[in-house]
Formats: C-alpha cells, sequence, structure tokens
C-alpha cells in the first residue's frame, strides 16, 4: 500500500476556484487549513477535457506513486458545446450525454493506466 503524500488538482474553476470565492475560502486554501501533505493547483479556469489531457501529458509517464489525483472536468466542455446541446437536447436527449461519457471515460482510462504505472 502506498502512502499519498502530496495531491495534484487536475480540471476546472471547481478547483481553481480563488476568482469567484472570498479571499482564503478557495479549495486549495481550504485543502492547506486540513491536510498536512502537499497539494499542487494544476486546475486552471477555464480549462477543459483536453486542456486536462494535456496537463496530463506534461508529466510525463515518471511514476510518482506517492501522489494522489482530484479532477474535475467537464463544465467547460458542456459551455463551448452548449448550442449542440440546445438543438439536440430535446430532439436527441442521449446524443449529448454520449459525448461527455465518452470525454469523461478517456480521461478516466488515461488516469487509471498513468495511476497503474506508478505501482
Amino acid at each position: 500500500m502506498t502512502t499519498i503524500l502530496s495531491i495534484d488538482l487536475l480540471g476546472d474553476s471547481i478547483l481553481d476556484n480563488a476568482s469567484y470565492v472570498d479571499s482564503g475560502e478557495a479549495v486549495i486554501d481550504q485543502i492547506f487549513k486540513l491536510s498536512p501533505i502537499s497539494v499542487s493547483l494544476l486546475a486552471l479556469d477555464g480549462d477543459t477535457t483536453a486542456d486536462t489531457f494535456c496537463i496530463l501529458d506534461e508529466m510525463g509517464d515518471d511514476p510518482k506513486p506517492e501522489t494522489g489525483a482530484v479532477v474535475s472536468v467537464g463544465g467547460n466542455d458542456a459551455l463551448q458545446n452548449s448550442s449542440i446541446l440546445m438543438a439536440t437536447c430535446l430532439d436527441h436527449p442521449d446524443r449529448w450525454r454520449r459525448i461527455f461519457d465518452h470525454k469523461k471515460s478517456t480521461l478516466l482510462k488515461d488516469i487509471c493506466v498513468k495511476a497503474s504505472s506508478r505501482t
């Protein structure tokens, strides 16, 4: 069993929310108050699933079994495709769900592959 010594936060404004909350109340601030381990904010307000893939690629395949991850993505993908959602939602209610489910499952598989190479 690997002990987690650090956490990477990946994704969008759900995690990089400092511009939306009072000073000292951002997710990263709350984690620093509660956790003795190192936390890296790799999430960026506005990032999409594709941006998170890029960050994972930049991290490379260097195994770091002591690093955990928190991931929040998809909201900006939905915003960028809102016209598709609006146009197809009533006519094809499952179409948009399949699009986002595919992106989400692909990202999770990539994270799992990287995580399994760490052990």
